[in-house]
């Protein structure tokens, strides 16, 4: 363990050793814990699977919210779907088009720096057998 990290992991964890694998939310949370390794790909599907039911369960009450008129709350609901957009992009989709019809505009930040692709990498193979200086 990284020096620097011992104060902050045993801020989080004070009755004794850290587990292998944490989870956080974008709050920093700590949401899911795994004292193995091993586990970690039924981890993140458990996860992805639950936040796939509260997307869904959040974008069904922003409609129910718009149909009755409750815009300031239906704008709050969408613009949850809209930030988790990298794992639900056509959900993203249609709440950024759903704000659009409320009056709200979000739109991606623009990029700071565009960054040039990396050169092309030559490998020179040659053919088996084949002698230096030939």
């Amino acid at each position: 363990m990284l020096p620097e990290r011992v104060a902050p992991i045993a801020k989080l964890f004070p009755t004794g050793p850290p587990p292998a694998v944490l989870m956080v939310d974008r709050d920093g949370k700590v949401i899911r814990t795994l004292a193995s390794a091993k586990e970690i790909e039924k981890m993140v599907s458990a996860e992805l699977d639950a936040r796939d039911e509260t997307m869904l369960h959040t974008m069904t009450e922003a409609d129910a919210q718009v149909r009755a008129g409750n815009n300031a709350q239906a704008i709050e609901l969408y613009k949850k779907i809209w930030d988790d957009r990298c794992l639900f992009t056509l959900a993203g989709s249609e709440a950024q088009r759903a704000l659009k019809r409320l009056g709200v505009t979000v739109a991606e930040p623009a990029t700071k720096s565009p960054q040039s692709p990396p050169p092309p990498v030559n490998i020179e193979t040659k053919p088996p057998g084949h002698a230096p200086g030939q």
